[in-house]
């Protein structure tokens, strides 16, 4: 990861998916769904996903949480210290991001399980007007 790109800023969600271990595309929070997650240059950050369209067996939730960052330029990850959640399974955990950079998007992708889905989360940075606007355009 090059030293120049930052996650500082505000970033909407472009594609959250997941791959079922027999290769099959599931759609975790339905297909369209919407989000943004910002980090700030001082180590806090806040992210919120609400769920698309159903798509197959999958029952969308709605994802918001907010805590203090930091990058781990090692292991080319983020690591997400929770504060808050809705969900208050991830109250007080850490949540480790591995992060991939092309041009003005971040991938980040959650450690996989053996036997579950592996996910990809496709984030791309907006404008500092886009920031408080709609994140569905």
């Amino acid at each position: 990861m090059a030293a120049d790109q930052s996650l500082v800023g505000a970033w909407r969600l472009v594609s959250y998916e997941a791959r079922s271990p027999e290769g099959t595309e599931v759609f975790p929070f339905g297909v369209g769904a919407t989000g943004v997650i910002i980090w700030s240059a001082d180590g806090a950050f806040s992210a919120q996903i609400s769920p698309g369209d159903p798509s197959g067996d999958v029952e969308p939730n709605y994802v918001a949480y907010f805590g203090r960052w930091e990058l781990e330029e090692a292991s080319s990850s983020v690591l997400h210290h929770v504060a808050g959640a809705f969900n208050p399974g991830l109250r007080n955990t850490v949540q480790r991001r591995g992060l991939a950079f092309d041009a003005d998007r971040v991938t980040l992708t959650p450690p996989t399980r053996e036997g579950a889905n592996t996910m990809s989360l496709v984030w791309e940075r907006t404008a500092p007007a886009e920031a408080g606007a709609s994140v569905s355009s």
